[in-house]
């Protein structure tokens, strides 16, 4: 995975604490690393020129079910969009077995926020290598059922 960028890395460090609720630690004069509640971490690396990151190369952040939580998320990401320069605020939809939304933050690095069940999408590792473009149908009907439930 490709770091994020920043072009004001204190405005950042702001961000991923206050809005995004990361725990952050600056490793170096041009650098950060975040991270939500687990071992994995994401490098934030500041440039002069930021570019905006391809959707399919998103940031992703899972929050607990049911899908109102995500709805809250994405309520808040609206109202506090001018203050923390959000932009591309998708209407949060169902996708591949899980409800989300995107937006970009104000150094155009691609987030989703997304309901998974427990464990994300390990779930999909119990199922074993899968035929086809993915998960099958029932598969990810079932996952939407789990994760639909209040």
């Amino acid at each position: 995975m490709a770091p994020s960028t920043a072009a004001d890395l204190a405005f950042a460090r702001k961000f991923y604490e206050e809005f995004l609720g990361f725990d952050v630690v600056q490793t170096s004069p041009i650098s950060l690393l975040i991270k939500l509640g687990g071992n994995h971490t994401i490098a934030v690396v500041y440039s002069k020129q930021v570019g905006e990151m391809n959707l399919l190369n998103h940031n992703g952040i899972d929050v607990p079910p049911p899908r109102r939580r995500s709805t809250r998320h994405i309520a808040s990401s609206s109202r506090q969009a001018e203050k923390w320069k959000l932009t591309k605020i998708s209407k949060p939809y169902l996708q591949h077995g899980t409800y989300s939304f995107y937006f970009w933050d104000a150094d155009s690095n691609c987030w989703e926020i997304l309901t998974n069940p427990d464990g994300g999408y390990a779930w999909l590792f119990e199922k074993g290598d899968l035929e086809g473009k993915g998960t099958s149908r029932s598969q990810l009907q079932a996952a939407r059922n789990r994760q639909l439930k209040d």
